[in-house]
């Protein structure tokens, strides 16, 4: 009777320790359902750190990300990738493709030599004009990257932005009556030009020129082509869009008129279309599809110049709260995506992805390209017969420049 009591104790004891160990074992092997937006160290969809570029042989269209149902995952994990395969290949018909890059995002110039041959143009914004004649800004002369550039892509112009910077009426008044000194002015220019060997100048005065003073402008805009002419340089002007707002003061700060007295003498046009006017005053998109389209259909309705038109197209965002406006470049942007975990909504009226926080703490609207409305502003582009003005290319994401 003993031995079978023992007996019995042994089998319960050994079936305690089965039991038990069947249950160590499954909830150690039980594996959680991942949440869908979950991320892991390493992950760029809560890492930072893990923001490195990826290059691929497969572009953004081979990988379908250029879409309108995009997920804020899909930013995260695809922005830094992009096809080192095609990044010398440019598939965009226009005739013009120019991007400027800026001093203060040096993003801009490690992007400009990896995809050098996207671009038929680079605008450095470094120079200043003053009233004196004097050219300031070349302290942000990079020639080293210059010459990694004219490398990387012979056939690439690089055409810096002059801006007119701190001059009043009386200031241009005194320069358009001086023969002498627009031409002193074109002599510095050129100068410079040639000795960096850079290709020409994109012109920033008509939006800090009264608009009176357009005949007297046109006398300098002559002497500028005609010497630009001889040294085989580039020009180009940018110039206000159409404002909207029916009761804006001048809806066409440059319009058909000034188009057809200006286009004898320049290359090209870009009309600033990055930033919608009013922006600030009215939330809302960015840059509106329809009223690109019409700002080129004011300055030319016929096809027969819109080639020396380019739209301009923003790499930049925007954040409108109830503090007020704050413009987002890509580094923000994806700040934003990682703290807020969004929904994304395609806008088809105005061509752009939009994100709306309806909070009622703290009601957000966040607009910013993707690839999406690149796309849709390059075909825009090509059935319009016009080029493209992109500002700037360090405030984009990488993957951006696969469409080009």
């Amino acid at each position: 009777m003993a031995s079978l009591w023992c007996y019995l104790a042994v089998l319960l004891l050994l079936s305690s320790l089965l039991t038990l160990t069947n249950q160590t074992l499954s909830r150690s092997d039980r594996k959680k359902p991942v949440p869908k937006d979950s991320c892991t160290p390493g992950d760029p969809l809560c890492d930072k750190s893990a923001d490195t570029p990826v290059t691929l042989d497969a572009t953004v269209i081979d990988r379908n990300l250029v879409r309108e149902d995009v997920k804020y995952t899909d930013v995260l994990r695809n922005h830094k990738t992009y096809s080192h395969v095609h990044a010398k290949i440019r598939f965009v018909s226009m005739e013009t493709t120019l991007v400027f890059v800026t001093p203060w995002n040096s993003k801009g110039y490690e992007l400009a030599l990896t995809f050098s041959h996207k671009f038929t143009h680079i605008s450095p914004v470094w120079f200043q004009l003053s009233p004196s004649g004097d050219i300031s800004g070349k302290h942000d002369i990079k020639e080293k990257w210059l010459r990694k550039l004219y490398k990387s892509n012979p056939d690439l112009k690089v055409i810096p932005r002059f801006l007119f910077d701190g001059w009043s009426a009386d200031d241009f008044d005194t320069f358009y009556g001086s023969e002498d000194r627009m031409n002193k002015m074109v002599d510095g220019v050129i100068h410079l030009l040639t000795h960096y060997k850079m290709h020409g100048a994109v012109l920033e005065i008509w939006r800090q020129m009264p608009s009176e003073y357009f005949y007297k402008f046109m006398g300098f805009l002559q002497i500028l082509s005609d010497r630009f002419e001889e040294k085989d340089l580039y020009l180009c002007m940018v110039v206000p869009p159409s404002n909207p707002d029916p009761e804006a003061i001048d809806p066409a700060p440059y319009n058909s008129t000034h188009f057809l007295a200006t286009n004898p003498l320049l290359d090209s046009v870009l009309i600033m279309t990055y930033d919608y006017p009013s922006l600030i005053q009215r939330p809302g998109p960015s840059s509106p599809l329809p009223w690109i389209e019409g700002c080129v259909y004011e300055l030319s309705p016929n096809y027969e110049l819109r080639h020396k038109i380019l739209i301009g197209v923003n790499l930049f965002g925007n954040e409108f709260s109830r503090q007020g406006h704050v413009p987002l470049d890509g580094n923000l942007y994806l700040d934003k995506l990682r703290q807020l975990k969004p929904a994304i909504e395609w806008n088809e009226q105005s061509g752009e992805h939009i994100i709306q926080i309806d909070s009622p703490t703290d009601p957000r609207l966040i607009v910013y390209p993707s690839l999406n409305s690149i796309q849709t502003r390059i075909r825009l582009a090509e059935r319009l017969s016009v080029g493209i003005g992109m500002w700037e290319l360090g405030q984009g994401l990488d993957y951006f420049y696969d469409l080009f």
